[in-house]
């Protein structure tokens, strides 16, 4: 998955063990928007990018979840939003 756009100065290695015959382009585009999806037990991975500028969401095996934005970043709550960090945080 070398293609993702800017992946390897934005958030290094969200995509290095993707691999042939695991990972697959579900959706890409003619701008380059992408659903990319890892199936490899223990690694399994999907990622949405947008083509243009570079935006993603990786969910990984995990469940963690990584969104980079690279312009404004708008949240909306329409009944109220909660937001509870366990561990660490910075705002």
């Amino acid at each position: 998955m070398a293609d993702v756009k800017g992946a390897d100065t934005r958030h290094p290695g969200h995509h290095d063990k993707w691999e042939f015959p695991y990972a697959h382009v579900i959706w890409r585009t003619q701008d380059g928007s992408c659903l990319y999806v890892n199936e490899k037990n223990g690694e399994n991975s999907i990622i949405m990018q947008h083509g243009v500028s570079g935006t993603y969401t990786e969910i990984n095996n995990s469940g963690d979840c990584t969104n980079f934005t690279v312009g404004h970043s708008t949240s909306y709550g329409k009944s109220g939003t909660t937001f509870t960090v366990d561990n660490n945080g910075v705002i």
